[in-house]
């Protein structure tokens, strides 16, 4: 899957609450996707990844 394909499914499936491929700390509740050396990398947060 290439990152326009990953973009397509997240519309098509009206997703929330993701970030892709932002170097930023995490907030809670949020699905990061990376793709880093010609694979994905995806986790969910909960709400212990919030920095307050």
């Amino acid at each position: 899957m290439n990152i326009k394909e990953a973009i397509k499914i997240i519309q098509d499936e009206k997703l929330q609450g993701y970030n892709m491929n932002e170097r930023k700390d995490d907030r809670e509740n949020e699905v990061v996707l990376m793709r880093e050396n010609d694979k994905w990398i995806v986790y969910a947060t909960d709400e212990r990844a919030s920095i307050e």
